[in-house]
């Protein structure tokens, strides 16, 4: 369904913008998530919450629109599991980086 609209492959551009640590060492932020040379985006607000020494949780609320007459909505539906798998994918890697730097 969304093939005509995107081609064979997806190229997402991220942006974030982080606060300041709050007294209990939470943050939260801002985001955009623009699929490049569509008119399909994601806005949202993720904070960023220690949990102990070495975990955090973070929780996004946001946004996901696909600008298309008569199909957004279905692509907006269809979109959402692909922005969890970047999601979970940003999760790994962090996971990773922080595994291989100690901390």
């Amino acid at each position: 369904m969304v093939r005509p609209f995107v081609g064979a492959s997806v190229t997402v551009k991220e942006v974030q913008s982080w606060s300041g640590p709050e007294p209990d060492g939470s943050r939260t932020g801002t985001m955009r998530l623009d699929v490049v040379g569509t008119p399909a985006g994601l806005t949202g607000t993720p904070r960023l919450a220690p949990l102990d020494q070495v975990r955090s949780d973070v929780e996004i609320d946001g946004d996901l629109v696909a600008k298309v007459p008569l199909l957004g909505s279905k692509i907006e539906k269809a979109a959402v599991p692909y922005v969890s798998t970047v999601s979970r994918a940003e999760e790994r890697s962090a996971a990773a980086y922080r595994d291989r730097s100690g901390a």
